[in-house]
């Protein structure tokens, strides 16, 4: 499950700090941009949350699989090391754009006008270590799984199970609608 809920918090958190530079670079015009930019980033601070427990669920899984050698867990403790700052670090982000955006609505009229802008590029600024961090999370993630074959399974690993339940699948399928056209669904392949 961890893999799936990790890609979206990923983009909305690269996504928002790029709504954001484009809402900065539009001038008085980008402020629905800027808008959009908080309410991505909230998403993906939201969903980086829900991504991190599932990410302790998939490394106690893989932890009593005893898929974790010594340098596995390592790049494990790593990777986790690097997206909990990642999280931390644009939880807080977000909701100092939320606070700037709540601030800058009540007393933006009584600012210079060059407040706001300079307060959105120091939340941009901040925003460049937020995504070094995930972006190091992601590759170390990526590379225990693609690398280092670390993952939670969720199939059954015995082909003569695997086999058994697509019989009994195509069986309750065959059941329930009409057979589709021939095709080689040959599982020994």
């Amino acid at each position: 499950m961890h893999p799936l809920m990790v890609h979206f918090p990923i983009a909305l958190l690269l996504i928002g700090p790029l709504l954001l530079l484009i809402g900065l670079l539009m001038g008085k015009f980008g402020r629905g941009v800027i808008l959009s930019a908080l309410i991505v980033m909230i998403f993906g601070a939201i969903t980086i949350n829900l991504a991190a427990i599932s990410g302790h669920a998939a490394e106690h899984a893989v932890k009593d699989a005893g898929q974790i050698n010594p340098a596995n867990h390592a790049m494990l403790n790593q990777h986790e090391h690097y997206a909990d700052m990642a999280r931390f670090s644009f939880s807080a982000l977000t909701g100092l754009f939320l606070l700037t955006v709540i601030i800058l609505a009540i007393f933006g009229k009584r600012l210079k006008a060059w407040v706001r802008p300079v307060c959105y590029v120091v939340i941009l600024l901040l925003c460049v270590p937020a995504i070094l961090l995930l972006i190091n999370a992601a590759d170390m993630g990526a590379l225990l799984v693609h690398k280092h074959g670390v993952h939670v399974r969720l199939t059954v690993d015995d082909p003569a199970v695997v086999k058994e339940k697509a019989r009994e699948y195509q069986t309750d399928a065959s059941e329930a609608a009409p057979a589709p056209p021939a095709m080689n669904h040959d599982m020994d392949h």
